[in-house]
């Protein structure tokens, strides 16, 4: 895997009704990115639930990154998650 991502937590946002994703993720793609973006897909049992995007900036190769994003999805629905996939979606 070039991405591999760990610790992944869903919490309710600070500030609103929302879902607050955070976790970490490591580069083994081999290169560096100013910019990157990947797609978080939420599943309970096999339907997708919602997306959301991460971004990283200035994310090294061989370094681990931390990241948090708000999805828009309803925090009430954290509780039906039953799997979740985070996915490459570009960079440069």
């Amino acid at each position: 895997m070039r991405f591999p991502y760990f610790n992944v937590e869903f919490k309710k946002n600070y500030s609103s009704d929302l879902i607050l994703v955070s976790g970490e993720i490591r580069n083994y793609s081999g290169k560096g990115y100013n910019t990157v973006a990947y797609k978080i897909i939420l599943y309970r049992k096999s339907k997708i639930i919602g997306t959301g995007i991460i971004k990283l900036y200035d994310f090294k190769a061989h370094f681990t990154r931390t990241f948090e994003a708000v999805l828009d999805i309803n925090y009430k629905m954290i509780p039906k998650i039953t799997g979740f996939d985070i996915v490459f979606e570009s960079g440069y």
